[in-house]
């Protein structure tokens, strides 16, 4: 009886052998990629930054796996980021989707990054807006103070330290003598606030001299010495200052009869790299017009 229980103990650890070896593991086997799978592993594999400020280098093709992927981008804000990666900050943030391809073989999948593009800094924005500013160094007539620019929430005020000659609004009025005026510019956005001051040259009215004929003839010898800029009398002869590029003289007012038209005229001797221009200007009840070129005329 005792010999018979050995044998029973000893099947019933071979059954139980042969039981474990049956019921081998087989969780970690993978069913193979499909097409589309494959791409779309590849594709989770080409990060886009969050936020952009600078160009970006589209990837175009890249190997995965032993296989090339190409790609093909496509953005829906192509005034923030083109489809060949240049970034261009506006003055607002911008949010871009970014359009991906992934072809492999004829399987494609498409995924979309989005990209924030975030705005100008507002020192910048001041920068970009204050290039739209031209202020002429001289005045003798009204000039326009910009006041709306291409940064559309950008706001200007503007304050003249003789109003009288020159306004806040740009209306410009004859000094009693040569003036310096400064003009200040405050620039405002986003809360932020910056100013910036100009210079500008005013400069009193000539000698009004009457008329009573339609030829008026003005003699270099008849010129006024305060109205010469760059430029000097010698021997009744106006010459250009050393080392200046530019010169100008304003002549005396002349009050003429009622007429419809002026013809310009003059005389001058320049070099091969130099011009004369006449500019002529007319006043009406009180109020200058611009000044009206003739034209450059002259190199040699």
């Amino acid at each position: 009886m005792h010999k018979i229980w050995k044998y029973t103990k000893l099947v019933c650890l071979i059954l139980l052998g042969i039981f474990l070896v049956g019921c081998k593991d087989n969780s970690n086997h993978e069913e193979p990629d499909t097409p589309l799978s494959f791409i779309e592993k590849a594709a989770a594999t080409i990060i886009i930054p969050s936020e952009l400020t600078e160009n970006i280098e589209y990837i175009k093709s890249f190997e995965f796996e032993g296989k090339t992927i190409a790609v093909a981008w496509k953005s829906d804000k192509t005034t923030s980021i083109s489809n060949f990666g240049i970034v261009k900050q506006s003055y607002n943030d911008e949010l871009v989707k970014l359009t991906a391809t992934f072809t492999s073989g004829e399987e494609t999948f498409t995924k979309v990054y989005e990209v924030m593009v975030p705005a100008l800094p507002i020192e910048v924005r001041f920068e970009k807006s204050l290039k739209e500013i031209e202020i002429p160094a001289e005045v003798s007539g009204n000039i326009d103070l910009l006041t709306a620019f291409y940064d559309e929430e950008m706001k200007a005020t503007w304050t003249s330290s003789h109003p009288a000659i020159i306004s806040n609004e740009g209306i410009y009025s004859s000094p009693k003598e040569h003036t310096i005026v400064t003009l200040t510019v405050k620039l405002e956005v986003g809360g932020n606030t910056m100013e910036k001051s100009y210079e500008v040259k005013t400069f009193a009215d000539p000698e009004t001299i009457k008329v009573k004929h339609h030829l008026v003839l003005d003699d270099a010898k008849n010129y006024d010495a305060n109205y010469l800029e760059n430029c000097h009398l010698e021997n009744d002869v106006l010459i250009l200052n050393e080392g200046c590029l530019e010169g100008k003289y304003l002549s005396n007012i002349f009050e003429v009869e009622p007429t419809l038209s002026v013809v310009a005229s003059w005389g001058a001797l320049t070099s091969k790299e130099a011009t004369a221009e006449i500019e002529v200007r007319v006043r009406v009840n009180g109020k200058w017009s611009m000044f009206f070129s003739y034209g450059a005329w002259g190199l040699g």
